[in-house]
């Protein structure tokens, strides 16, 4: 398994069907994608296996702090440690991200990783769903 930070822009296309597979209507666009690919403050990190992009996570950079905007992995290759080496990868740094109060494989994902549940953002989503906060805070 590899982890690559720097992805070209064909990438997008891999990238983008992991979401819709894992996120369907909520999924973020084709658009946002190509618009976070050209951000300034925010890195687009894959994992790879054999060649295929396994693995996604999108960061936005603050300078003190990043948060992970969008993180995901294909259907037939979860719990297998991906994601976690992709948050690992990020290094010692505090993190930042919202989750769907209803998506509890990730809460409990988060929680096992060292995030504590700082909060809550009300009607966060389309839907009105609640988004929780939750921090990993860098060893000082």
């Amino acid at each position: 398994m590899q982890i690559k930070a720097n992805i070209s822009k064909s990438d997008i296309d891999e990238i983008y069907n992991i979401s819709k597979e894992q996120f369907g209507e909520n999924s973020w666009t084709y658009e946002q994608f190509i618009d976070s690919y050209y951000s300034k403050s925010t890195q687009i990190y894959v994992a790879i296996e054999n060649l295929t992009i396994v693995s996604f996570m999108i960061v936005q950079d603050n300078i003190d702090d990043l948060n992970i905007l969008l993180i995901a992995t294909k259907e037939t290759y979860k719990r297998k440690g991906y994601a976690k080496k992709l948050i690992n990868f990020l290094g010692n740094k505090t993190i930042w991200l919202e989750v769907r109060e209803s998506n509890f494989d990730a809460i409990n994902f988060y929680l096992a990783n060292e995030f504590k549940l700082i909060g809550k953002r009300l009607n966060y989503y389309k839907n009105k769903e609640n988004a929780l906060i939750f921090e990993k805070k860098s060893i000082a």
